[in-house]
């Protein structure tokens, strides 16, 4: 099996951060927006005339104790286990990034700190594997395999025809198969 370098986004695909938006938001201005409902990645299309809803993600704490996506702590430390190098690549305000690097030292000790890079520009990120629940930033990629970690943002093929595509995932364990997937495919071609 061949080691493979994964760029991993980290909101959303790691850890979920519009359930909280959306609690602190509803909360605030007494709505009831549902995950459901946002059907396109910038969140300033569903917010409400006079309100914000990007201000959360600029609070000191926000990131630190997100919900963690099921099996992400299983399936990342498997994933390294195999001896590929995995790398989270996050966007984040200048607030978000202690509190991002404490939450990957708290839940995923076994990704090594250098290992995680806030970034915005993924785009001059070059592995083998990049998983993103954003279209803009896999349509961008310079990785072999852009994977998109399915969600109800990135559905919409006729705003992102190239989506049809790429690999799609709805799991970490459908992440991992594919990463073996790839693994032992290219092992197997450098056979023959």
């Amino acid at each position: 099996m061949r080691k493979l370098q994964i760029i991993s986004d980290s909101d959303e695909v790691v850890a979920k951060n519009i359930q909280e938006v959306l609690k602190r938001y509803n909360g605030e201005y007494k709505t009831s927006l549902k995950q459901e409902e946002l059907i396109d990645w910038d969140l300033v299309n569903f917010q409400k005339e006079g309100t914000d809803i990007l201000k959360y993600f600029n609070e000191p704490g926000f990131f630190r104790h997100l919900e963690i996506m099921e099996e992400a702590q299983y399936y990342i430390k498997k994933i390294i286990e195999d001896g590929h190098d995995f790398i989270i690549a996050t966007a984040s305000p200048k607030e978000g990034i202690i509190d991002k690097i404490e939450f990957f030292e708290e839940y995923f000790p076994f990704i090594p700190f250098e290992n995680i890079i806030p970034i915005k520009r993924k785009d001059t990120l070059v592995g083998d594997i990049m998983v993103d629940d954003a279209p803009h930033n896999l349509e961008t990629s310079k990785c072999k395999y852009p994977v998109i970690f399915d969600c109800q943002w990135n559905r919409n093929t006729e705003k992102y025809p190239f989506l049809k595509d790429l690999k799609r995932v709805h799991s970490w364990k459908e992440f991992y198969e594919f990463v073996c997937e790839v693994a032992n495919e290219d092992t197997d071609e450098r056979a023959s």
